[in-house]
C-alpha cells in the first residue's frame, strides 16, 4: 500500500452482465456492467487495471487472477463484431480457442476488487 485509504469489495459478475457485456469495451464489458451495477461510476476495464470512481473518489486497482482471466477470454471468445454471447454462437472454429477459454469467458464469478483512494492534501 501507498499510503490513503483501502476498501475490499466483493464484485459479482453475473450472467446478465456477461450477456450485455461487449467484447472489446473497457466500459461496457461484463466487470464493469457488475461495477455499475454496485454505484461504481465511470468504470474502466483494461488488461492492466480496473479504474472508476466511488462516491466521487478515482481509484484504480491492478487486474489480476481470474478477473484478468475472464477478460482475455471474454475479448477472445467473442470477438468484437461477432457478437450473439450465447455458446452457439462463439468462434468456436477458432483453432486457438479451447473449452477452457469458452467455459471462463460464459461463467459468472465473483472476485474481490482492493481499491486505493490516494490521501487527500
Amino acid at each position: 500500500m501507498h499510503g490513503g485509504a483501502l476498501m475490499r469489495l466483493k464484485v459479482e459478475v453475473t450472467a446478465e452482465d456477461i450477456n450485455n457485456g461487449e467484447p472489446g469495451s473497457c466500459e461496457r464489458c461484463p466487470i464493469a456492467l457488475a461495477l455499475l451495477r454496485m454505484g461504481i461510476e465511470e468504470p474502466y476495464v483494461d488488461q492492466d487495471a480496473i479504474k472508476g470512481r466511488l462516491k466521487g473518489r478515482r481509484f484504480a486497482s491492478p487486474m489480476k487472477g481470474h478477473a484478468w482471466e475472464f477478460i482475455d477470454a471474454f475479448d477472445e471468445v467473442f470477438q468484437q463484431g461477432d457478437r450473439g454471447l450465447d455458446v452457439d454462437h462463439v468462434a468456436l472454429d477458432d483453432p486457438h480457442l479451447g473449452e477452457d477459454d469458452i467455459e471462463c469467458a460464459t461463467t459468472p464469478f465473483t472476485f474481490e476488487l482492493e481499491l486505493e483512494f490516494p490521501e487527500v492534501g
